[in-house]
């Protein structure tokens, strides 16, 4: 476990140091609250589209880690300030740990697709966001599972 967290923490650094396009690009970082519970970070890499990503823990029966990455797509909606984006998008789900108490795999992947709304305040660094990302596991078995939650980001 702490080497995965310490490869998510550089994958992180990284992305964080990648140049942007025209200044487009933004990185945020922050919280969310869900399945995975955990660090939150999404870089946008034009201003249309972004990598969001989540290194986490999920709450199943014996409780395991998550680490999910995702490409997405966004469309803004007018409100009177702000922005509400619309996104989109496809990723990957990783677990590691024991997922339900009968079974002896300790990790997994799966393939998901991702719907959300992010709020972001005018002057402010600060946004909210929400998504649902209904997801295929196709490693070991599988099976079908529903991901997302709700969370901030802090941009800088």
């Amino acid at each position: 476990m702490k080497r995965t967290t310490i490869c998510a923490l550089a994958l992180l650094a990284l992305l964080a140091a990648a140049p942007g396009t025209a200044g487009a690009a933004r990185f945020g970082m922050g919280l969310v609250v869900g399945d995975p519970t955990g660090i939150d970070w999404k870089l946008w890499t034009t201003r249309r589209t972004a990598l969001d990503g989540c290194v986490g823990w999920a709450f199943g029966d014996a409780g395991f880690s998550r680490i999910t990455v995702d490409y997405l797509w966004h469309s803004p909606l007018r409100i009177d300030t702000g922005r509400l984006w619309f996104h989109y998008g496809i990723g990957g789900s990783m677990w590691l740990g024991h997922r339900y108490r009968r079974t002896i795999e300790s990790s997994g992947l799966g393939v998901r697709g991702v719907f959300g709304l992010e709020r972001q305040f005018p002057r402010s660094p600060f946004s909210l966001y929400g998504e649902v990302a209904p997801t295929m596991n196709v490693t070991p078995v599988g099976w079908f599972d529903l991901q997302g939650g709700v969370g901030f980001r802090f941009y800088f």
